[in-house]
């Protein structure tokens, strides 16, 4: 006869088997033992005592409270109020738990330029892009849809933990900025293989630069590293910019790729049309007009060169 599993033994079997982010929310568990109650068993171990088909919400946090004081979770100061941390989890860095935290978020920026050598820059500032508010809604309805399938009507008239919106300002005692954008659209990050970390995609990162330098360590620091860094990256960056750019953006990647960085391509070259003449257009967004200007791309050059 099999030894039988008692809720609070089958989710952490299913939290140490299943779960890879070194984060749970209640809405983790929440979803988590639902699918225990329904299935009333784990890993072909049925489960104890239960002949309930739905937990109540207080079942749920008397589960975390057994969780917590078997040492399988743990709740930290720096982390959101419904959010603890897998203690068993090898995945600890401010990074991992931002990912666990918001699960649409990705690493960018400096953060990012570091992440693919791109700057010998230290980011002492964990930079993150989450989608806008709107948007992150739109996002966690359709993932909630995905996790519950037909389950989520019952789920959500129970007064389960739904997936929440938090923000960060620190993790590990790093400082976190979260940049919050409608531009986040698919292919903007990509999975690091051994971690559950998302990272901006080089051509995305590259793509950043452009829109959020002072994000980025300035317009001068992105200056060079286009120069040390396009050329190896070319393909990427072209593509990323005609895909996903906006007509200023591929006029200040057009600027510093063909005028600085003495690249001089078809595709590039392509980009003139989407010049102003007339216009008030500069290379640095976060800084004031100055007259010095490249007459090909009608842009003012509003840094020292």
């Amino acid at each position: 006869m099999h030894r039988q599993l008692s809720v609070a033994g089958a989710l952490t079997f299913k939290l140490l088997k299943e779960h890879s982010s070194p984060v749970v929310t209640m809405y983790d568990l929440g979803v988590a033992t639902l699918q225990i109650y329904t299935a009333k068993e784990y890993a072909g171990q049925k489960i104890k005592k239960l002949t309930a088909d739905l937990p109540s919400r207080s079942n749920i946090h008397r589960y975390k409270n057994a969780l917590m004081e078997s040492g399988i979770l743990e709740e930290r100061r720096d982390l959101p109020r419904d959010t603890c941390l897998l203690v068993s989890s090898p995945h600890q860095e401010a990074v991992d738990l931002a990912c666990g935290i918001d699960p649409f978020c990705y690493v960018s920026h400096l953060s990012a330029m570091a992440y693919h050598g791109l700057t010998d820059r230290f980011a002492k500032t964990l930079f993150l892009t989450t989608p806008t508010a709107a948007l992150w809604r739109e996002r966690a309805a359709e993932k909630q849809r995905k996790d519950l399938g037909e389950d989520l009507d019952r789920y959500v008239r129970a007064g389960f933990p739904l997936l929440a919106r938090h923000a960060l300002s620190s993790l590990n005692r790093e400082p976190v900025h979260t940049y919050a954008t409608k531009h986040v659209d698919p292919g903007a990050y990509v999975k690091v293989s051994d971690r559950p970390v998302r990272v901006a995609s080089i051509g995305r990162t590259f793509l950043d630069m452009l829109r959020k330098p002072d994000l980025c360590g300035g317009m001068s620091h992105v200056i060079n590293v286009f120069e040390s860094n396009a050329p190896s990256y070319l393909r990427l960056i072209l593509n990323e910019i005609d895909r996903h750019g906006e007509p200023i953006d591929k006029v200040r990647a057009g600027y510093i790729l063909d005028e600085r960085c003495g690249i001089h391509y078809d595709r590039i070259d392509q980009w003139v049309s989407f010049a102003q003449r007339g216009g008030s257009r500069v290379l640095d967004p976060g800084a004031p007009f100055w007259p010095q200007f490249s007459e090909k791309w009608c842009l003012s050059i509003n840094l020292s060169v």
